[in-house]
């Protein structure tokens, strides 16, 4: 931060405010005026179009904004970041914890710095999104067609089986597709939630490995609240979607069906997304290259044979 701020008092004018400024002067930029009281706290900033546009004797309590955007002393990086952001200033107070104006840091001071983080975090980032959906970053970059072209198929076989034993089974319930037709219409968005949910735990799952949190109590913490979220999720989107249905249709029954299959989906999802990166911890093999088309496999499996199978206990 920059101590060296151009700083209005609460009770003077603007003519004896930029009088004073002119014996004391300043070295930062004058983006704004930050207006303290007699005991130095913030109560307001001027922008310095409105100490050019009025007339020198023009209180600058009168004319100062009193709701300042400021940050505390012991700010990081990041929150100075998302202010900057959310608000589109040019520059942010920094205060103390009895409010006192101690600083002003300019969104200018952090370009370099934002953009030496943004340059050491992008192949951090880039490598563990590879890496969620199969692959390495190192892979595809250094990899000959051949040796990619490997990888992806070891990996998408566990995909092909899974929509094929998805096939099997739609084939073994013909007879309640046939009968309740608006079941197999809503068979891809039972999936996408379903898979969706799985992935996002996973996600989860895998970032409090990488934390080395993912152990002994931890694990059912964490599973527990997955369930509880899983839960919710279901009893939401399935009331949303088995309401359309029962109203599109006009089908009533369609609404408990679709409701039940879609909430005990999600719940699925969300423990398969968890056990099987916990799978992998337990095996000490790396969960990220493989657990995400696994994952999937598993939950289209699940979710749809949970959802047929509620199909056929209530539908006629």
């Amino acid at each position: 931060m920059d101590s060296e701020y151009p700083r209005l008092l609460e009770g003077e004018t603007i003519e004896s405010a930029l009088a004073r400024l002119r014996e004391t002067g300043f070295k930062s930029r004058a983006v704004y005026f930050y207006v303290v009281n007699a005991e130095g706290r913030l109560v307001g900033v001027v922008p310095t179009r409105r100490m050019l546009l009025n007339p020198p004797q023009t209180p600058v309590s009168q004319i100062m904004e009193r709701r300042v955007v400021a940050v505390p002393k012991s700010a990081s990086l990041e929150d100075a970041c998302e202010l900057f952001i959310l608000h589109r200033l040019l520059a942010i107070p920094v205060v103390d914890e009895e409010k006192r104006m101690m600083g002003v840091v300019e969104a200018t001071v952090y370009s370099d710095e934002m953009f030496r983080l943004a340059d050491s975090s992008e192949e951090n980032w880039s490598e563990e999104l590879f890496q969620l959906i199969g692959f390495t970053l190192s892979e595809i970059r250094r990899g000959s067609p051949f040796a990619i072209f490997q990888r992806r198929f070891v990996l998408l076989m566990s995909n092909l089986a899974g929509g094929l034993f998805c096939a099997v089974l739609a084939g073994l319930f013909r007879d309640l597709l046939n009968r309740a037709v608006a079941l197999a219409l809503f068979l891809p968005v039972v999936l996408a939630l379903a898979e969706s949910v799985s992935i996002q735990t996973l996600t989860l799952a895998l970032d409090r490995q990488q934390l080395g949190v993912f152990s002994g109590r931890r694990i059912l913490s964490f599973l527990q609240r997955e369930l509880l979220t899983g839960i919710l999720l279901g009893l939401t989107l399935g009331a949303m979607v088995g309401g359309f249905a029962a109203v599109w249709d006009q089908q009533p029954r369609l609404f408990p069906t679709i409701a039940a299959g879609i909430t005990l989906g999600l719940v699925i999802a969300t423990v398969i997304g968890t056990i099987v990166p916990l799978l992998f911890w337990l095996a000490q093999r790396d969960a990220r290259p493989s657990a995400g088309p696994v994952v999937l496999a598993l939950t289209d499996v699940t979710a749809l044979t949970t959802y047929l199978l509620v199909g056929l206990l209530i539908m006629p």
